[in-house]
């Protein structure tokens, strides 16, 4: 009887232990797999609230684009694309995840004009609301990585063109050529693609063309740039 007890003090203690370190499920995206649709993930990263965070972003880039700033009718936001760029963790029992981030292509259209924006969202590891990164408006196949880095080029240099302005951003993004095969001096280069980045630079708009080539031997990507002649870009407007 003794015996009896004792197993059953000790399976009560099993039990007892096993429950105080349980931990919650989480749903994970893992990246390189992508989100499913139907996930409470990807209803998450689109939910409302998270919506109208992405908002309040396009409208203070369309301020310091100065685009419709004067707009008084309703904006209208479409999401366009959801990117993985890290694993996501959102436990069940809380309400915004707790590991990753991701990116999201979206549309905000206002008084009859349309601009295709881009926010990074990474989560908060405390479990509170996901930190956004305003990146680059317009639409780019370049990784967001290898944006980051041309366009410090690209303003640099646009710059460096200048009489006058030392004040630039890219206003948009726009692919011209899909990747394609291309022969030079008897060298392929494989899914070469080429890209219209819109300066603003001092209140003046500029095309810069933007040709990129991958380099297979070391996984990465060279970009190139030109700009129209030397006097365009020498006729800054003030805003």
């Amino acid at each position: 009887m003794k015996l009896q007890r004792f197993a059953c003090w000790l399976a009560f203690l099993v039990m007892a232990f096993c429950a105080s370190v349980s931990t919650a499920n989480a749903e994970t995206a893992v990246l390189g797999t992508g989100i499913a649709r139907d996930s409470r993930i990807f209803k998450y990263v689109l939910s409302e609230p998270q919506k109208q965070v992405m908002l309040l972003a396009g409208r203070r880039q369309d301020a310091a684009l100065k685009i419709v700033s004067d707009c008084e009718g309703r904006t209208r936001l479409r999401p366009q694309q959801v990117l993985l760029l890290k694993t996501i963790e959102l436990p069940d029992d809380r309400a915004d995840p707790i590991s990753g981030s991701w990116q999201v292509r979206y549309n905000l259209t206002r008084c009859g004009e349309t601009k295709l924006y881009n926010v990074v969202m990474e989560a908060d590891a405390n479990g509170g609301a996901p930190r956004l990164i305003a990146e680059f408006p317009g639409n780019s196949l370049a990784s967001l990585q290898l944006t980051r880095d041309a366009i410090t080029g690209v303003l640099a240099a646009a710059k460096a063109r200048s009489a006058s302005c030392q004040q630039a951003v890219v206003a948009d993004m726009e692919v011209d050529e899909a990747p394609h095969r291309v022969v030079e001096n008897d060298k392929v280069y494989e899914n070469v693609w080429t890209e219209t980045w819109t300066i603003a630079l001092c209140g003046r708009l500029v095309d810069a063309s933007m040709r990129f080539v991958p380099t297979p031997g070391d996984g990465g990507t060279d970009w190139h740039v030109s700009f129209p002649r030397p006097s365009a870009l020498q006729q800054d407007v003030t805003p």
